[in-house]
């Protein structure tokens, strides 16, 4: 690929203009070279489920692990998760309840509300009321262009 023009939007690199397959003056003295950022937001992650794109959400507060509560929580809030660890959130679940086990020590926040569109979950709108609440928010997520099983 020669001359290749990007705007950012596109899933794939062949998505982007170019000269076409093939059609290059090109040697390897031009190989193209990216660095990437991690994928994964370093103050979220998903921990106990059966694969890396599900689990229990934890959030980083100063070092330490916290959960977070089901309260309010929904497939819009499970999309910003996945958004956050660089997963798709086409088909992103909500899993209540402990539904893959429960977590342990402080509780980072309860009554979180987002739209689905915000980049980070600490950016969604968040009360702390005092009621008991479970450790136990799961999300499950998946992969640009995997479609999930429903």
């Amino acid at each position: 690929m020669d001359n290749v023009q990007c705007d950012g939007s596109e899933y794939h690199l062949q998505n982007c203009a170019h000269r076409g397959w093939g059609l290059h003056n090109c040697d390897h003295t031009e190989d193209a070279g990216v660095a990437c950022n991690p994928e994964r937001d370093a103050d979220i992650r998903l921990v106990g489920g059966s694969t890396s794109r599900e689990g229990r959400v934890e959030v980083d507060r100063y070092g330490q692990w916290e959960t977070v509560c089901d309260d309010r929580w929904d497939d819009a809030n499970a999309a910003v998760v996945c958004r956050q660890l660089g997963y798709s959130t086409q088909g992103a679940t909500a899993l209540p309840q402990a539904t893959l086990g429960e977590g342990i020590g402080s509780i980072w926040s309860q009554n979180i509300e987002c739209t689905g569109i915000e980049t980070r979950l600490q950016d969604c709108t968040r009360t702390n009321l005092r009621r008991v609440c479970n450790h136990g928010v799961r999300v499950r997520c998946f992969l640009e262009g995997e479609f999930p099983v429903l």
